[in-house]
Formats: structure tokens, sequence, C-alpha cells
């Protein structure tokens, strides 16, 4: 079957069947660059395509045992450094990486400290007796089985579209980690390694990531204009914790109030709050995976009215980070401005986060 970019990694079984790599679209002025691991001289070399292979958007690629073949493709009527100079700035159009492989398997892997796992990732530290391209994938689906070993009936497990996946060169001490993963999923996990000689190993197993817990702290208040420009002016304050996914209603799971129509307040005045919530420890998916703190308020002008003011975006959006070295996180000090919607009354709230995960 011809391989696309969107199968990448890809592993192949050397000599049966050829390997065919495809593309769809159509370019004036194509450029495929190949880079063989075993091959001498190393890096990138420019294929002459043929007329047949223009008019099939196809070509054989030829692989070696345990050989990683990089392939990439750019259109030639945009400026382009040599990819053997620069593969990332500007990137090509397609990049796919391949893994020569024979139908038989070789111990190899080990897992001296086990499989790391997060609330957005999940990791290994991954020892193998040879040098070894190593390659590491998550998903929530069953993997499929994409080799068995004739004489031992191990199973090579792959994902063609995983969830997340790392991959590392050769060597014998390997350090994966996938992410960005949901929390609180239960995801099926391999780990395949290739020897120089295409000998396979494959681990696998099932791990499921941390809850997230969000920690907020609703600081202060600073009036920064009362809305009175002859005295004091009297106002209401509003702030809400929400939380909600992307194309979903916002939900509303707090909501603190201070202040009334005879709440005196001024140019300049700081207000303490002290107002605290927690969002979980919780299962995230796309329902859920937006918090959000929103603030409002009015000022009120007696018979003349209310003067408003808002952050005018429905809430300020949390930035969660992932990855093992980012994805626990505080933020100290954090401004949410209410600017007047239709006079000069004005506030800003000051408030802070943190992010942590946790075992369900």
């Amino acid at each position: 079957m011809p391989l696309s970019a969107s199968q990448n990694p890809y592993i192949a079984t050397v000599g049966h069947p050829p390997l065919k790599v495809r593309w769809t679209e159509t370019y004036d002025n194509l450029e495929i660059w190949e880079k063989h691991s075993k091959q001498s001289p190393g890096g990138f070399i420019r294929r002459n395509l043929t007329q047949t292979e223009l008019m099939a958007h196809e070509i054989i690629v030829d692989i070696n045992k345990g050989e990683v073949v990089t392939i990439v493709l750019y259109d030639g009527d945009e400026t382009h450094p040599d990819p053997n100079d620069n593969l990332e700035d500007p990137p090509p159009k397609s990049l796919l990486t391949v893994f020569g492989i024979v139908d038989e398997y070789r111990e190899m892997i080990s897992l001296p400290d086990g499989i790391a796992k997060g609330g957005t990732y999940i990791a290994s530290s991954i020892v193998t007796s040879e040098n070894c391209f190593v390659l590491m994938q998550v998903g929530e689906s069953e993997p499929q089985v994409l080799q068995t070993s004739p004489s031992t009936g191990v199973e090579l497990k792959w994902f063609d579209a995983p969830d997340a996946q790392s991959w590392v060169d050769s060597g014998t001490s390997h350090s994966c980690e996938c992410t960005p993963l949901w929390p609180g999923h239960l995801y099926a996990v391999t780990i395949i390694a290739v020897a120089d000689d295409g000998f396979w190993d494959c681990k696998f197993d099932a791990v499921q990531t941390k809850n997230r817990q969000v920690d907020i702290n609703i600081e202060r208040l600073f009036v920064d204009n009362d809305g009175d420009a002859n005295n004091a002016g009297e106002a209401q304050f509003w702030v809400s914790v929400k939380e909600g996914g992307w194309s979903l209603p916002i939900t509303v799971l707090n909501l603190w109030s201070i202040g009334n129509d005879d709440y005196s307040v001024y140019d300049g005045e700081s207000i303490e709050l002290g107002w605290r919530t927690t969002v979980g420890p919780q299962r995230i998916d796309k329902t859920n995976e937006i918090v959000a703190v929103h603030t409002n308020g009015m000022e009120y002008d007696g018979i003349f009215g209310t003067d408003d003011a808002s952050d005018q975006d429905g809430g300020q959006r949390l930035d969660f980070p992932t990855g093992s070295a980012n994805e626990e996180h505080t933020e100290d000090s954090v401004y949410l401005v209410a600017s007047p919607i239709d006079a000069a009354f004005a506030f800003t709230v000051l408030y802070n986060w943190t992010v942590t995960y946790v075992d369900p």
C-alpha cells in the first residue's frame, strides 16, 4: 500500500512488498529529497524523478534492513534551503520517516524505571541491549498488529494514527515522551526498537494519565475609575469561574459578588477579596477543557441608570502547559481588566492559579 506523510513514521518490512510513497497534490516543480541512514555519503540527496513517477504521484523507495529513510517533499516554485543545512525553516510540504525491519523478533528492550506519566504525557527511559532506533506511541484505540514473529509468536503492535508519539535515533540509551495527552484517559502504549540488522522488539502496556486539578485564588480588586466625577461611586462587582469546551456553552462553576447600590468606592481603591475555588481533580475532554475567570460590574447613578464594565471577552482563559517539564504550573499575578462599556467606570481584578495532576 502506498504511504503518505500522515503515516509518519512508518515501519516497513524489507523486500515484501516494495515500499511505495505517494503524494496527492500536483506540483509544477516537485522536488523529493531522500536520506538513507546506511548509505554513504550521508545526508539528503535530491531524487531525479521520472515522468512516470510524476504522472503516477508515486515512487518506489529502496530500504535496507535496520535502515531509517527520511523523505521530504518541496514545491520547487518556493525558495527553500538545502535540507542538509536547514530542515525546519521553512518546513517541507511533507516529511516521512520509514524504519526498515525484517520479519523476526529479538529481545532487546528494558525499562529500568518503568513508564512514567503525568496529566498530559507518558514517558519512559528505554535501554536497548544493542544499537536501535526506538519509537514510542500512545493511543486510546487498540493498536494494530503489524507483524507476528514466525518463531516466537511475539506481536509487533503499531498505531497507524497515534494520539502522540516520539522516536529517537540509533543508540542504546533512549528517552521518549509522548505529549500532549488528555488528563484522566486510559492509553495503550507501544515501544518498538529496530536493530541495525532489522530485527525488532516490541513492548506493550496500558497507562492512565492523571486527573487535572486547578486551584484559583481571587486576591484583590483595584478601582481604576469609580465612575463618578464628583465624589465616590456606588458599585457592585462580580467575579466568576467558568468551565467548558471550545464549541460548547460555558458553565459557571463559582460566582462571587461584593457591593450594592450603596457600596462606596473611590478611584485608586484596593479591595481585598480572598475568594478561592478548586476545579477538579477530574478527567478532561473537549467538553470541559477550558477554565476561565470572568468579571463584570456596575456603578449606580440613581435615576441616570448604571455605568457598566466588563472584561468583554467572556472570561480570561487559563493557559495550561503540557509535558513533563511544564505541566504543573503556577501563575502568581494575573490581572483581569474590566473596561468601560458605556461610560468611565473601570476596575481590575488580581488573581493567581495553580494546575496540578493527581492519580484517579
